[in-house]
């Protein structure tokens, strides 16, 4: 996925808030550090470039966590870096995505506010989407509605394990001295990305996995303990204080599924492709996910192996 999108932002310059900022995953308990070393030998055996850093070489590189007295800084035992990450904001690439593909010569429809009702089969074979529109035939299906996958192949003779665990979010304006590098607060499961915006620099703080259902309703419960978690962690950064709607608080469904990776390429249907499942990493995986849907619709080897990726695993 890295690859794909070097190349495709090399290709298509998009707006997006794209840099290489690394990310920073800090550990509060000595335990949680010990083995997070541990993973880190493994992933380094794989090619992942990455440094184990001490309490104070953790504050060294990202002055945002302080003197080590106060935050996030103050409940230091270590941390990961990982210098090559990247971030950007997923909303804006998929804004000028959409603006690439609406070009005349683009060779895509969109249609928009059409409700898919169902797959309509025959034989083992789609031969027609049922939607609020009417029916849209095709040679080739690609089914990639996070959440909604499982019940749309209801009928079809498989069943897909995919749960909504809720996020939230917010971007909080900054006005503080913000973290440079993304920080993971690993004990906590909370991200702190910094972002570079028309408006300004920003902070966008995402965490939490709620087992609530289908409801994309936020609870305010839950978005005041977020904005509690950034402040015990970033005190400086932007103002609390301040109305919740500033901070722009945003809850989403992760398509879950049990063993935490996706369900790509094809399924038990003839031309039904899979690209479902991706939890947490929908955007980090993307590219990749859609290069190897489309190499199964056209027979294409991947350029990776795909055990333990596909429906059968």
């Amino acid at each position: 996925s890295r690859r794909l999108m070097h190349e495709f932002v090399e290709r298509h310059p998009l707006e997006f808030g794209h840099a290489k900022n690394g990310k920073l995953v800090v550990h509060s308990d000595e335990d949680g550090y010990a083995a997070a070393r541990a993973l880190f030998d493994y992933q380094r055996s794989l090619g992942c470039e990455q440094a184990a850093l001490d309490r104070d070489a953790c504050l060294a590189l990202e002055p945002a966590l302080g003197d080590g007295t106060s935050g996030l800084g103050a409940r230091l035992a270590g941390g990961i870096h990982t210098p090559d990450e990247e971030v950007g904001d997923c909303y804006r690439f998929c804004v000028g995505l959409e603006r690439l593909l609406m070009a005349p010569d683009a060779g895509v429809r969109f249609a928009l506010g059409t409700q898919v009702k169902r797959f309509v089969a025959e034989r083992h074979r789609i031969v027609a989407v049922d939607t609020s529109s009417g029916p849209i035939d095709a040679e080739a299906f690609v089914l990639a509605a996070g959440t909604a996958s499982g019940r749309l192949v209801k009928g079809l003779g498989f069943r897909l394990p995919v749960y909504p665990l809720k996020g939230y979010s917010m971007t909080l304006p900054v006005t503080g001295r913000a973290p440079r590098v993304s920080v993971t607060d690993f004990k906590r499961k909370v991200v702190y990305a910094p972002l570079e915006t028309r408006e300004g620099p920003r902070l966008r703080v995402a965490g939490m996995a709620d087992v609530a259902g289908w409801s994309q309703k936020p609870d305010p419960a839950r978005l005041a303990q977020l904005a509690a978690e950034a402040r015990a962690a970033f005190p400086d950064v932007a103002d609390y204080d301040a109305p919740i709607e500033s901070m722009e608080p945003w809850c989403g469904l992760r398509p879950a599924t049990p063993l935490g990776s996706p369900i790509l390429g094809a399924s038990p249907v003839q031309n039904l492709y899979l690209n479902v499942g991706h939890g947490a990493l929908g955007w980090t995986l993307a590219l990749a996910s859609g290069r190897i849907a489309a190499d199964a619709i056209v027979r294409r080897s991947s350029e990776i192996p795909l055990e333990g990726l596909g429906y059968r695993r």
